[in-house]
């Protein structure tokens, strides 16, 4: 791949020109979570 777009949480797109390997080594080094998160989601009516 030539590059990357990413859709990470919190409605944020990447676009990272470079390689899958790249791009991982990248993100660790920006400090960017390595594993997924469960969503977080409130009751909307009360019972």
């Amino acid at each position: 791949a030539t590059h990357i777009l990413s859709f990470e949480g919190d409605s944020k797109v990447v676009f990272y020109e470079g390689s899958y390997s790249e791009y991982e080594a990248w993100k660790k080094a920006q400090g960017g979570d390595t594993q997924p998160h469960r969503v977080k989601y409130r009751k909307l009516i009360e019972e």
